[in-house]
């Protein structure tokens, strides 16, 4: 960006990175909505009563809302991945570049992972509870099948 004012152009880094960091708190946002949310779903097979076909809706219910997060983990990943990448290349046009500085100095961009990131741990947080609310609406519909 040749023609742009250098002062420009870390306003624009500096509203892009601001962005990013939306993002990022939306999604940890999601994430302490969720576990209440299923965290109560998965209490109410205590509170209803044995009758096996709430049992099994509430075990559709906890799928349903598992995968909502599990797709909203996706979506909040994808937007983040595309705007850190816009940002190391705006970094580019800068007199510094801290994002880049810091992914060579933590070694993320030469592959080597120092902790396991946030998001993989989402998305296993996420997979686990869905295969919970999958098994137990199993249970109860076998049980109810075979009632």
């Amino acid at each position: 960006m040749p023609d742009t004012d250098k002062s420009d152009l870390v306003a624009m880094w500096q509203t892009y990175v601001q962005t990013a960091e939306n993002t990022s708190t939306r999604r940890e946002a999601i994430n302490r909505y969720m576990v209440p949310v299923h965290l109560a779903i998965m209490a109410s097979h205590f509170a209803l009563s044995l009758a096996i076909l709430h049992h099994v809706l509430i075990g559709l219910a906890g799928l349903g809302v598992s995968y909502l997060w599990l797709v909203l983990l996706d979506a909040h990943s994808k937007i983040n991945k595309v705007k850190y990448d816009i940002i190391t290349e705006l970094e580019k046009d800068l007199p510094c570049e801290p994002f880049s500085m810091e992914s060579k100095a933590s070694g993320i961009e030469a592959g080597r992972r120092i902790y396991p990131p946030l998001t993989r741990m989402q998305y296993i947080a996420a997979r686990t509870v869905f295969v919970v609310h999958l098994l137990m609406s199993l249970a109860y519909a076998l049980m109810w099948a075979f009632a």
